[in-house]
Formats: structure tokens, C-alpha cells, sequence
């Protein structure tokens, strides 16, 4: 659903006139769309990894011994979590 609406609302923005490249073109539409496609990938990651988690336990393949996939995961999680705040900081106090 995310994926899609923003396919839709890039689609809406075109229409309108701004592109990522070209002469219609400017920094601040660019970055618009870097962002929104890193975190269409974040997502997409994120997705894949809750579904090998999930999928691994289902499976019994997690143990008090054996928890590198689960760690893995909550790595890529909590790396994300400080990431997005970096970004909202960042993007909150630098004009």
C-alpha cells in the first residue's frame, strides 16, 4: 500500500510538472525522490527480513544457542530506528 500510494502521489506530482531530471527539474524535487525511494527499499528490506525471521521460527530454527538470524534482524531494525531520527533531526534544523 505505501509503495503504491507513493507510485501515485510521483505520478500526481509529474503531472504537475516536476520531474526528478530534466529542465522542469530542480534540488528539492530530486531530493524528494531520493528519500522516498531509499525508504521504499528500507521497507521492502524490512519486509524480507520480518518474513526470513518468521519463516526461520516457524521452522524451530531459533534457540538460546542460535539466534544469529533474530540478531541480524534487530540490527537492520534498530539501525533504521536511529537512522530515520538522524534524518528527521537533520532535516528539521538544517534549512
Amino acid at each position: 500500500a505505501f509503495i503504491f500510494s507513493q507510485v501515485t502521489g510521483f505520478n500526481q506530482i509529474i503531472e504537475q510538472g516536476y520531474n526528478f531530471t530534466g529542465p522542469t527539474s530542480n534540488v528539492t524535487m530530486s531530493y524528494i525522490y531520493v528519500i522516498a525511494f531509499v525508504h521504499i527499499l528500507h521497507v521492502v528490506a524490512g519486509i524480507i527480513s520480518l518474513l526470513v525471521v518468521i519463516f526461520n521460527h516457524l521452522m524451530q530454527k531459533y534457540d538460546s544457542k542460535e539466534m544469529l538470524g533474530l540478531e541480524l534482524a534487530e540490527t537492520f531494525w534498530h539501525f533504521l530506528d536511529v537512522l530515520w531520527v538522524y534524518l528527521f533531526f537533520f532535516l528539521y534544523f538544517v534549512r
